[in-house]
């Protein structure tokens, strides 16, 4: 959420960031694909034994690590038909109550730490740890040193019950809506807007939403229009913008929810829990273990996980 505030920021004081300075402008132009999740890219061309070798695979991609993998979790699509319907026949959760809450006291406004803890106090939708879920952290290192500090994955177990609130359904129908490659250039069906919007609705109901644009307009950066600052979170996420030469390529979302493929097979972005959960539960992310502090020795309570 820290992330949204400074994007919003960034956006407001016409902070023009350029999508552009890490890529190669002169990288020849890649053909188009069909969608499919990023990992799906980075170990299916490498992958034509594989397939023929695992035909229980779903979808016969190549697994990293050599870690002992757990049964795939499924999601339940079901309810996620409801989310494709035309916008007068959406059904939302009700809005949250929560009165004087999100209007940020002079210490939140002067103070982006202390917006923050507000916005975790307000996330009533977060997980609980032994409830929700298990990660297995596994040992540490520096962020120089390479090898695998994890003897198993990071997530032990989430619980289903997750994946149906509103919020997490309507954001995981949103992740099968790119192609993964950079420099691919997207074509956007208004199925994905609807998808869009919907999540920005869903999601515009919550406290910590509301924190935020009551944060920003104290500031004078938005409106106190609330249907404008929807708008505004749309744009932001969902506009489209050339990588690697290529127009309509790219999208913040995209980006940094979703994780893209260079075109040396790297991943960039992909700063997401959700997709790191399911790509490893399928077998294409490796967990390697967590970065100690760079001013800490290594006994530590907090860490990087990476």
């Amino acid at each position: 959420m820290e992330g949204l505030i400074n994007e919003l920021l960034d956006v407001a004081l016409d902070d023009n960031h350029n999508h552009d300075s890490d890529d190669n402008n002169n990288w020849e132009q890649l053909d188009e694909r069909p969608r499919s999740s990023w990992a799906e890219v980075v170990s299916g061309e490498q992958d034509h034994q594989t397939q023929q070798l695992d035909e229980n695979n779903d979808d016969g991609w190549q697994t990293v690590g050599n870690k002992h993998s757990r049964k795939q979790h499924k999601i339940q699509r079901d309810s996620w038909n409801q989310y494709k319907l035309p916008s007068d026949e959406q059904q939302y959760s009700n809005e949250v109550e929560v009165g004087d809450r999100v209007e940020p006291s002079e210490d939140e406004l002067t103070d982006l730490s202390r917006a923050c803890e507000k916005l975790w106090d307000l996330d009533l939708n977060r997980l609980v740890p032994d409830k929700d879920y298990e990660i297995d952290c596994g040992e540490g290192k520096k962020a120089f040193r390479k090898g695998d500090m994890a003897q198993r994955n990071l997530f032990t177990w989430v619980n289903d019950d997750v994946f149906r609130k509103p919020t997490f359904g309507r954001f995981l129908s949103l992740l099968d809506n790119y192609i993964p490659h950079q420099g691919s250039e997207e074509v956007v069906t208004s199925e994905e807007i609807q998808e869009q919007a919907s999540f920005i609705e869903e999601i515009s109901r919550t406290a910590p939403i509301k924190y935020v644009h009551r944060y920003l307009a104290s500031k004078g950066i938005v409106s106190g229009s609330y249907q404008d600052f929807k708008r505004r979170m749309t744009s932001l996420w969902f506009d489209l913008y050339g990588r690697s030469g290529t127009f309509g390529s790219s999208s913040a979302f995209e980006h940094v929810f979703v994780g893209e493929i260079k075109q040396n097979n790297e991943v960039s972005g992909f700063h997401n829990w959700l997709q790191f959960y399911l790509e490893e539960a399928k077998g294409r992310v490796d967990y390697q273990g967590y970065i100690f502090p760079r001013r800490s020795g290594e006994i530590v309570s907090d860490y990087l996980l990476t």
